[in-house]
Parts: C-alpha cells; sequence; structure tokens
C-alpha cells in the first residue's frame, strides 16, 4: 500500500466514510468497526462470508458523485463439486448494477459501474446501500462434509471505489 494510500485509509476509516481509490478491508479490521452489515458470518482475520441468501452494506461517501464510479469488490466465491457456480446479484439502494455467474473457487474481482443518480442524499453526504442476492448459498456440511453450518455464497475481502 502506498503512502498515500495509508494515509487516507487512516483518515477515512476513522470514520467509515469511503473516497474515491481508496481499498478498504472487510474482516475484523477497517470496515467490520465503521461499515453496518447484515446478513453475514463472524468476521475473520482479513475477510467475511454471507450467511444467507442475501447480505448487505451500506457505503457512504462525503458528496454525491458528479461522475459514474466503479464499485469494485474482491472476494472469493464459495463452489464446489456438488456446487458447479455462485449466481451473484447486486443492487444498489435498489438498481441492479451486477450480475456475476462465478464457477471457480478463485479470487475474483466484482465491478459495478454506479451512476450518480443512483446515490440517495443523507446526512450531507452520499448514501448507498449495497445488497448482495446469493440465492446459491449453501451450507459447507451439506456439500463438502466440512463441519461449518454457516450459509456462504461469497467471501468478501476488500471493496474500493474509483
Amino acid at each position: 500500500m502506498s503512502q498515500r494510500n495509508v494515509m487516507e485509509w487512516e483518515r477515512t476509516s476513522e470514520r467509515g466514510v469511503f473516497e474515491i481509490g481508496v481499498t478498504r478491508t472487510f474482516g475484523l479490521g477497517d470496515l467490520s468497526k465503521y461499515m453496518p452489515l447484515t446478513g453475514y458470518a463472524a468476521p475473520e482475520e482479513n475477510h467475511v462470508w454471507n450467511d444467507g441468501a442475501e447480505a448487505s452494506f451500506v457505503v457512504t461517501m462525503q458528496s454525491i458523485p458528479t461522475e459514474q464510479v466503479i464499485l469494485k469488490v474482491e472476494g472469493l466465491p464459495f463452489v464446489a463439486e456438488d456446487l458447479k457456480s455462485q449466481d451473484i446479484t447486486l443492487y444498489f439502494n435498489g438498481y441492479r448494477v451486477g450480475f456475476w455467474r462465478l464457477n471457480a473457487m478463485d479470487k475474483t474481482f466484482l465491478a459495478a459501474e454506479i451512476e450518480p443518480e443512483y446515490w440517495l442524499a443523507r446526512d450531507g453526504g452520499a448514501y448507498g446501500k449495497c445488497v448482495w442476492h446469493m440465492p446459491g448459498s449453501m451450507r459447507p456440511s451439506d456439500v463438502t462434509g466440512a463441519d461449518d453450518q454457516r450459509e456462504i455464497g461469497f467471501c468478501f475481502q476488500s471493496i474500493a471505489i474509483s
């Protein structure tokens, strides 16, 4: 991480407000303290899995962007021999902004275009609720035999807006 990104991260992580070009992390650090999360399992060291068919979080910025931005999430889909693919749909303040069919348990970047009119003005800033729909989420115990009762579909690692 460059010195500029470290300084930006320290400044923005104090408030949980996103800034263009700054990567934020899920898990026990950064976002677990500031970002309202629903539909997720307990955060782990540097990631968090969804727990159920839907998960959501809120993205806030100091002002509504004047141009289209890209919301990029890095993570890992849950797929197995008996679960060949994971379908993920992203809604941003009710607008469908992305759909992905992932068929390999590899690091993945999900990128969605967010138009300025999709943002809501709230508390003097910009507000966006991201709802992730993952109907293929399953318990690892049902698919791989692992002793894991969470209903997972995607492992969220980082998020950035550019």
